[in-house]
């Protein structure tokens, strides 16, 4: 075990997101309850939102933990310490934690993110961080994930190639999620064997009335960033069930999945 020490809450979420993108992710982070800015478990919190820490285990550290228990119990902490911590103690809590249990929380959550409908999702997204995210996000359900840098490219490989849905970036160079979603809707429109294909719109923002606003624009669903890996595979799967029967529509000889 190779431990990383942070100084400050606000640099872990940094150092997470840098060992997963190297290929060495962190599998358990032991948090100090009392912190500037942040506390322990609202970093807790924060890490479990992102892709590369929804499965880290996560411990938590204070002088007292009679507070906060309803929070300690919802964002699924692994395990509490109560400090002063003795050498044994923690090393006892890391085997618990840590332990090969083929029924763990985090094995069991692993199982539950996998795809029974594996589909083709075309992802347009001019961010590369984002891109290898949600690549290796989609990958890992059993997905076949196309990457696109913007909405010009995005039109060109759906004129050349088939998709089951399209996550679509809202912010992009050359062409913007919006007006992209509109020209494929316009198309459709101008050809009977086009079938619609489910978009999902992400974006940076969670602004109360956007998800109306795309759907408005023509998209069928939004999901924010930072991206939940749940959320998102909730979404992906609805829109490649939903882009199946649009195919079906089109081409009822295609076998029912």
């Amino acid at each position: 075990m190779k431990p990383t020490g942070i100084d400050k809450p606000g640099a872990a979420l940094s150092s997470i997101k840098q060992a997963a993108a190297s290929g060495t992710p962190f599998k358990l982070a032991l948090l100090d309850f009392h912190m500037p800015d942040i506390d322990g478990l609202a970093l807790a919190e924060q890490i479990k939102k992102e892709p590369e820490g929804s499965e880290i285990r996560i411990i938590i550290m204070s002088s007292s933990m009679q507070q906060n228990q309803a929070r300690h119990r919802d964002w699924s902490i692994d395990a509490k310490l109560l400090k002063p911590v003795k050498a044994a103690e923690l090393l006892s809590v890391f085997r618990d934690v840590m332990g090969g249990d083929p029924q763990s929380k985090t094995q069991k959550r692993q199982a539950a993110l996998e795809s029974t409908r594996p589909g083709r999702v075309l992802v347009a997204e001019d961010n590369r961080v984002n891109q290898e995210l949600i690549r290796r996000l989609l990958e890992k359900w059993g997905h076949t994930a196309i990457i696109t840098q913007n909405g010009k490219d995005a039109l060109a490989l759906l004129e050349e190639d088939s998709f089951d849905c399209v996550l679509m970036d809202l912010q992009m160079p050359e062409i913007n999620g919006f007006d992209a979603t509109a020209m494929i809707r316009e198309r459709e429109r101008g050809s009977r064997s086009r079938r619609r294909i489910p978009i999902i719109a992400l974006t940076a923002h969670a602004l109360k009335g956007d998800r109306e606003r795309c759907i408005a624009a023509g998209m069928d669903d939004y999901i924010s960033k930072p991206i939940e890996a749940a959320k998102l595979f909730e979404v992906i799967e609805a829109a490649v069930d939903q882009g199946r029967l649009a195919a079906l529509s089109v081409h009822p000889d295609i076998k029912k999945p």
